[in-house]
């Protein structure tokens, strides 16, 4: 596994969640008689579920390293300094705070899209272990009360009462609550993609075929339509295989949730160029690799035909607006542009004037 490819890293760590789980029964640690040695055994079992957790911090963190060294060697101080006071406020991800998390300034465009990715790979762990966590809670709940029981019946009734405060107060506890709290922009939705092109096109999401229904009047040069509803989140990659020898050669597309509450559109620098060999595919998949190439595509012009489609497609003139025209490169073979939506790009659609 290469190091900062985060799709390899979050398959092992999705995988480990599966022998997370505590198994049926009482844990054997639920028999101990002493505070402290009963919390000792409590955080040893809650360290072993949240492994995966702990695996995706410390990937992100060395990929933060990563990410330092390079704006330190290339001398952008802006870039520098903002990646240090990130390394410094995540720590190793254990004292978490989701809202704080996102809130943190990430002008820096890698450092942001490795937080969007972050972000939502450790909810998705977080909220998978949900039934494994209740658990271990109810267990060590359940072992408390057994412990506050049995001192008071030796008359250790100040040891019952420093049990029984802990065991009051599992329900503020961080470990088990407060991790789900998500700002708009980091929230997944079902969207569509919207697109118009001249000349063959292809499109992945996350390495996946898009299926459009092209509804163009000549399917031999034109492509207008939309796809099926997709699970879209900021952190995803979205590729553009194009070719196609006419003097318009260009595409456009935005994304649009369901209900047209949500919509992304792209522009020309949201797009790297990452040329016609068969590393593009490659090149897509990795993140981090990704957001380093400098290459992006010229401004494409449309002809009147595509002008219209585009206007005519079911998004938002919110999202037709804000999106721009690509360049396609000449010839016959295959041009590849991708692009990775950053929680910025995520927009919410504004009601029309004289609606709530």
């Amino acid at each position: 596994m290469r190091r900062g490819r985060y799709g390899a890293l979050l398959a092992i760590v999705a995988a480990s969640m599966l022998c997370g789980g505590l198994g049926g029964g009482s844990p054997a640690w639920a028999d101990e008689r002493s505070m402290e040695s009963l919390e000792e055994k409590f955080v040893a079992a809650y360290d072993r579920l949240h492994q995966p957790i702990w695996d995706l911090s410390a990937s992100f963190s060395a990929a933060l390293e990563r990410m330092l060294a390079q704006k330190t060697a290339d001398g952008d101080l802006d870039a520098t300094l903002e990646i240090r006071n990130e390394i410094g406020a995540f720590g190793d991800g254990r004292d978490f705070d989701t809202e704080a998390f996102l809130q943190r300034p990430a002008e820096v465009e890698a450092l942001a899209s490795a937080k969007a990715i972050y972000a939502r790979e450790r909810e998705r762990l977080w909220n998978g272990g949900a039934k494994a966590r209740a658990e271990l809670l109810g267990h060590y709940a359940t072992a408390l009360t057994e412990l506050e029981r049995d001192l008071t019946r030796s008359g250790r009734t100040e040891e019952a009462l420093r049990v029984r405060r802990a065991r009051e107060g599992l329900d503020a506890d961080p470990r088990f609550a407060g991790e789900t709290k998500r700002a708009f922009n980091e929230r997944p939705f079902d969207g569509r993609i919207h697109v118009v092109g001249k000349g063959d096109i292809q499109i992945e999401h996350n390495g996946n075929r898009v299926n459009v229904r092209n509804t163009a009047y000549n399917r031999s040069k034109y492509v207008f339509g939309s796809s099926r509803d997709l699970r879209v989140a900021a952190g995803d990659v979205i590729l553009v295989k194009m070719r196609g020898t006419a003097v318009y050669r260009s595409f456009i597309l935005s994304i649009e949730s369901a209900d047209g509450s949500v919509f992304v559109p792209f522009a020309v620098d949201d797009f790297r160029y990452l040329g016609d060999g068969r590393d593009a595919v490659r090149l897509a998949s990795d993140r981090e690799e990704l957001l380093r190439i400098v290459a992006r595509p010229d401004l494409g012009t449309p002809d009147p035909d595509m002008s219209d489609a585009w206007r005519n497609l079911p998004n938002s003139q919110a999202a037709q607006a804000a999106s721009e025209w690509v360049r396609c490169g000449p010839g016959t073979e295959w041009h590849h542009y991708a692009a990775v939506i950053r929680p910025e790009m995520l927009k919410a659609t504004e009601p029309p004037a004289g609606e709530p």
